[in-house]
């Protein structure tokens, strides 16, 4: 039996929209409704022309709508993503940046098993924070921007930062420091462990979807890491 055939049409609906028939608590006599392979009848008198399975058919056919629709919306919502991630391919290769250097989606960053990449996004976008917790300071934390590395930063943002053993923590894609807890708990345990100098990497604002756009962002989060360690190095 064809299920659309228990979708009925008010006729004085001028959008002309299926909706599934539900005999009302009280009639209303005046509006009428077209039953397919039927003649027109009041709402009133509906009820008892209707088939009997009609409430189960409706029932079944609610059950496939929550059932498909959520798997047709991710198929769309992929569709989206890979075309975003094609026309990113078509319109860069090769994106420089200062102090980091260039990065290109060619190379060793596209083959067989990677068909889609893309450049990373810029500093500016990604707004990488280094955050610095020692013995002397195991709550707020120092922060230091890492479009900015430089001596004077450094001295001037990280007061307690001193010769001693530097642990660096990075956390992953959709993670936060400030939405998660893992960072914190993990930063309290080294500090309880040995007085170090423990550094917590915040790119929240470049791990997010599409998951590819993410990945090619950590290319730059990385060549900041390594200006950070350098700096250091020469610092102290």
């Amino acid at each position: 039996m064809d299920w659309w055939k228990y979708f009925l049409t008010y006729n004085d609906f001028k959008t002309r929209n299926p909706v599934l028939w539900n005999p009302p608590s009280s009639p209303l006599p005046e509006r009428i409704l077209s039953f397919p392979g039927t003649h027109q009848t009041k709402i009133g008198e509906s009820a008892a022309m209707l088939p009997k399975n009609l409430s189960t058919n409706g029932r079944v056919t609610r059950r496939l709508v929550r059932t498909i629709l959520p798997v047709f919306l991710q198929l769309v919502l992929s569709s989206c993503l890979l075309c975003v991630n094609a026309h990113s391919i078509q319109k860069r290769s090769t994106v420089c940046y200062q102090h980091i250097g260039c990065f290109s989606n060619t190379g060793a960053f596209a083959s067989a098993q990677r068909p889609l990449t893309v450049t990373p996004a810029s500093p500016d976008s990604i707004r990488t924070r280094f955050l610095l917790y020692t013995r002397e300071d195991r709550t707020s934390g120092e922060p230091l921007d890492a479009r900015y590395l430089d001596r004077t930063h450094f001295i001037n943002q990280w007061t307690h930062f001193k010769v001693r053993p530097t642990k660096i923590i990075i956390h992953g894609f959709l993670d936060s420091p400030f939405l998660v807890t893992w960072l914190s708990d993990f930063t309290n345990e080294l500090l309880v462990l040995d007085d170090f100098n423990v550094v917590t990497v915040d790119w929240s604002l470049g791990n997010l979807p599409p998951y590819t756009q993410a990945t090619a962002n950590t290319r730059v989060v990385g060549a900041q890491i390594a200006l950070l360690i350098d700096l250091l190095v020469v610092s102290l």
